[in-house]
């Protein structure tokens, strides 16, 4: 059987092949060999095999000897310097990892035991001193190879990437050095385990190796842990700060009483992270595009709460929509102002989803700092090893984000997606998010409106302030584009409308009512009034039709929402044709479902809306009893319209008779 050689014996075998002297310390695992170029008598380079960390370490002292020069001098390299296979590691809940060299020189990862494991390695072996430093590291041989060189260290399993799914409270009130790996994923993942343990060790500093790829390069190559160099990287702000640890404050020491400040007065606060949750395809990124041209020019926008201010600067992450093609030309009819916009984006064509924590750095660094951030959409954008269901990994994944606003004073507005439940509470149908609402400041609610086009949005959760009415939005399209055939070349835009007269909270609870029990819908004051004003309406037209948009326009001076009429228009059985060119909408009332006028002796009225009592009402409100009290059943300074005679419609004189146009008032 072949025993493996070690590699102290690789490096010993290598430098006497060069014809190097060698001479070995008493216990075998040191020796001194004569530097490359020096007389026979030289024993200026020092090797010690490290068994605990599987590394030869190789220490140059002569000025013109250097580590990787004398290793190319006997035909090595860095990697000659640690032992192939590595492990296993022994986790301390059972995970087991073993690192094996592939023929093609790369390695892989072999894992068994208990897989799903949260311990760290190494976390077994911390220090009763909290004062003492621990190194975290991206592997287990740099664990290995800082405990041989007198250091604590720890890590998670599987690498860069991984460090939210484990359990970093053994280093809780320590001091923290990360190690950084020398690429870009080792320092995404250092910044990543920095978010994680700033609220947690008393100071966390990111170093890097002096020379080589890891920590165990960087010792391998003969130098110290106090050799390390602290990365001056722009992503790292307050790197090597001191967290203090809890003391006990009296509340005059503490900062003063201070008011939020609001981007949107009662919406969106600055500071702070704030969400907007509705269902997929209602428009509400239509939203954020608005407000962020506000913001851009310093436009004020008064129904949502906006008031005129600078001109301020917006980031905003993107994944769902193309930038193109979507985004950019919305921001354009919104009248955004372009230069004040940044993307975070790995493509010049606006693609490619960031990760954050990872790359926090790129908000929190940015000049001038930003007063609006916008993620669209927030999940897409977060590891996907993180359960946000799981309260702990939810607030692993939004805390960044919190730190973010309150380091930037930008308000942040993550929006996500609502789940399918149904349900008269909106809290309900945050689904996967629900977590993510119990950490914001402030939640936005939107829902499509009652009309068609429409669009409802208002803080359902909002800390700090009371509960304002919902916000009534107008989708609408402007021409950006030349017309084709495939593409009018419109884009749409948000308009305002104004204040609801309900609480989001409100019209989420009605619309779970009018589905989840048509008939109390059908049977609602205003569905009954809407029902019969459009039927008197059409049984007034002349072949029972109208214009659908005439009859929805004095339908909404009769007070009634595009909606409501529309479910009328459908409890009656009414047809929708197209007719002429260019095609006209009509709606048309089965013949069946005609109202005859009443037979008064030529004295004609139109039953009103109904109103909260009962009473039929007129369209300025007053209802009939009270009419005919006043001005009689015809009424003087009544809007009348001329319609054509029928049997019975012509009075003693011949004369067209006369009937109350509906929607319309004196």
């Amino acid at each position: 059987m072949t025993t493996m050689m070690t590699s102290f014996e690789r490096v010993i075998s290598a430098a006497e092949s060069a014809g190097l002297r060698v001479r070995y310390s008493d216990d075998r695992d040191r020796a001194d060999i004569q530097a490359p170029g020096h007389s026979s008598a030289d024993r200026s380079v020092s090797v010690k095999y490290e068994r605990d960390g599987c590394l030869t370490v190789v220490n140059c002292h002569a000025p013109d000897t250097h580590t990787r020069g004398f290793l190319g001098h006997i035909g090595l390299s860095l990697k000659d310097l640690f032992d192939a296979p590595k492990g296993p590691y022994r986790y301390p809940d059972g995970r087991e990892v073993t690192r094996v060299q592939r023929p093609d020189g790369k390695k892989t990862f072999y894992q068994k035991g208990n897989k799903n494991g949260r311990a760290l390695f190494g976390s077994d072996r911390m220090p009763a001193d909290l004062a003492e430093t621990i190194h975290v590291v991206e592997g287990e041989k740099d664990v290995m190879a800082i405990r041989a060189a007198g250091g604590h260290a720890v890590c998670n399993a599987m690498g860069a990437g991984k460090a939210v799914q484990f359990d970093w409270s053994p280093l809780v009130g320590r001091p923290v050095v990360i190690v950084a790996d020398a690429d870009q994923p080792g320092r995404g993942h250092a910044r990543h385990v920095r978010g994680i343990l700033a609220p947690i060790a008393t100071s966390v500093k990111i170093v890097g190796a002096k020379e080589g790829k890891d920590a165990a390069d960087h010792l391998a190559l003969g130098y110290t842990l106090d050799d390390f160099q602290q990365l001056d990287l722009a992503d790292d702000e307050g790197e090597g700060a001191t967290f203090p640890r809890p003391r006990l404050y009296a509340a005059t020491e503490l900062k003063g009483a201070e008011k939020p400040t609001w981007l949107a007065r009662g919406r969106i606060v600055y500071g702070a992270v704030n969400l907007l949750v509705g269902p997929e395809g209602i428009g509400k990124s239509l939203a954020w595009v608005l407000i962020a041209a506000k913001v851009t020019t310093g436009a004020l926008l008064p129904e949502f709460g906006i008031p005129s201010r600078e001109p301020g600067h917006v980031i905003v992450v993107i994944t769902e929509d193309d930038w193109a093609t979507v985004v950019r030309p919305r921001l354009e009819v919104a009248g955004a102002d372009l230069a004040r916009i940044s993307v975070v984006c790995t493509e010049p064509d606006g693609s490619g989803t960031p990760v954050f924590p990872a790359d926090m750095h790129l908000i929190t660094s940015a000049e001038p700092a930003p007063a609006l951030v916008v993620v669209d959409a927030w999940l897409d954008t977060v590891t996907a090893k993180l359960s946000v269901k799981d309260p702990q990994q939810a607030r692993q994944g939004l805390h960044p984000w919190k730190e973010a606003a309150g380091q930037t004073g930008a308000a942040v507005l993550l929006l996500t997606h609502t789940n399918r439940v149904s349900s008269s509470d909106a809290r309900d149908t945050y689904g996967a998010t629900g977590e993510l609402r119990k950490k914001a400041r402030v939640c936005l609610y939107a829902q499509a409106g009652e009309e068609e086009g429409h669009l409802l949005i208002g803080p359902e959760k909002a800390n700090h302030t009371r509960k304002l009415p919902a916000t009534k939005f107008q989708i609408a399209g402007v021409a950006r584009f030349a017309a084709s055939d495939d593409d009018d070349g419109t884009v749409p835009l948000l308009h305002a409308v104004g204040d609801s007269d309900k609480t989001i909270g409100e019209h989420v609870a009605d619309r779970f009512a009018a589905v989840a029990d048509p008939k109390a819908a059908r049977d609602s004051p205003e569905r009954v009034g809407a029902v019969g004003w459009l039927q008197d309406y059409l049984s007034l037209q002349p072949g029972l039709k109208a214009p659908a948009e005439q009859v929805r326009r004095d339908g909404k001076t009769a007070g009634f929402s595009v909606r409501t009429l529309q479910r009328a228009a459908k409890d009656l059985e009414v047809m929708q044709p197209g007719e002429g060119f260019p095609r006209i909408t009509y709606w048309v009332l089965p013949e069946h479902k005609r109202r005859e006028p009443p037979d008064d002796g030529g004295k004609s009225r139109q039953v009103g809306p109904i109103s909260q009592n009962g009473a039929q009402l007129d369209f300025s409100g007053t209802t009939v009893p009270d009419q005919e009290k006043q001005v009689g059943a015809t009424g003087v300074g009544s809007t009348v319209v001329p319609v054509a005679p029928t049997p019975g419609d012509t009075g003693e004189d011949g004369a067209t008779a006369t009937r109350r146009q509906p929607g319309k008032c004196a």
